[in-house]
């Protein structure tokens, strides 16, 4: 591909994004994106904000049904991210903990994890109640 055409894709691509308002921007994607490119880009976003998190590799690895690799390659990653990625991620945290269905999502995380050992916490995990 031409490296001027490239340019232009590269440039069009985020402003289509920010053009979305958010309800407009969750349907876009869920349309433009395949659900293996969804699911994809989703545990990826989920596997920084882990790391952020502070959760272990293994959890990460158990919770989101990752590999060892995929782990470490986003952790590695991270380390040549500029500052302003990670501070956007850690600002999104943030934000995250204080949505209701965030809160879901951190209970839903912490209920797969302890759900091996735990037949409660498996049997809330399995119920949907949390």
């Amino acid at each position: 591909m031409d490296d001027k055409v490239w340019k232009e894709i590269n440039e069009t691509f985020p402003e289509v994004l920010s053009s979305f308002e958010p309800r407009g921007l969750k349907k876009f994607l869920s349309e433009f994106l395949t659900k293996e490119e969804r699911t994809m880009v989703a545990k990826r976003l989920t596997i920084y904000l882990m790391i952020f998190g502070s959760y272990s590799e293994s959890e990460i690895k158990e919770t989101l049904k990752v590999s060892h690799e995929t782990v470490r390659v986003a952790k590695e990653s991270l380390a040549s991210k500029s500052d302003q990625f990670k501070n956007a991620l850690v600002l999104r945290l943030k934000k995250l903990g204080e949505k209701e269905s965030t809160n879901r999502l951190i209970k839903m995380l912490d209920l797969a994890l302890s759900s091996k050992s735990n037949i409660k916490a498996r049997a809330k995990l399995t119920s949907g109640d949390y």
